[in-house]
């Protein structure tokens, strides 16, 4: 029994053939491309200058954008404050407050 990796019912010559279409094709698209030039772009004498004003809502988030990249985003005493507490056994959690936390955070 002889399988046929190219599928059922497809000759040699099939395949040859649209091997054939699809080289005709390309050829006739790049044809058409070479046929049809990109249009040329104006001078830079004729080109006009082009002014953007930003909002002062786009001004302020610059500026809000530019602090916020500046922070480390980390509160260094929190982070020693529980630091302390562990180490002198006085940190404690409450499961039942972490776990809502964590379902909400999952969105259940």
């Amino acid at each position: 029994m002889v399988n046929d990796i190219n599928g059922p019912n497809t000759s040699s010559s099939d395949l040859i053939s649209s091997q054939k279409r699809a080289q005709q094709r390309s050829e006739n698209k790049s044809l058409e491309q070479s046929a049809n030039p990109p249009a040329v772009e104006q001078s830079s004498a004729e080109k006009k200058p082009v002014s953007v004003e930003l909002s002062q809502q786009a001004q302020d988030l610059k500026k809000l954008q530019a602090q916020v990249s500046q922070q480390d985003g980390v509160d260094s005493e929190r982070v020693q404050q529980i630091k302390a507490d562990i180490a002198a056994g006085r940190y404690q959690v409450n499961a039942e407050q972490l776990a809502n936390k964590l379902l909400d955070f999952e969105g259940f």
